[in-house]
């Protein structure tokens, strides 16, 4: 999702201070995945990495490719 595609609508205090957003409900939904991918690639940062070389030997390995 690219930002300008977000429409977010705000409720604000007395003194016109943003308090909250209001985003429909999609939207809500596309953050939050991308907000869930980036935690997982986060906890995942330090794992051990692999070529693709030895990752499609493996499948082939395995028989799934």
């Amino acid at each position: 999702m690219e930002v300008k595609e977000i429409k977010p609508q705000f409720i604000t205090d007395k003194n016109g201070k943003k308090k909250y957003v209001v985003l429909a409900y999609p939207e809500y939904e596309e953050l939050l995945e991308d907000h869930n991918d980036l935690v997982v690639m986060n906890d995942r940062n330090d794992e051990s990495r692999v070529s693709f070389k030895k990752f499609e030997e493996n499948l082939k390995n395995d028989n799934l490719i």
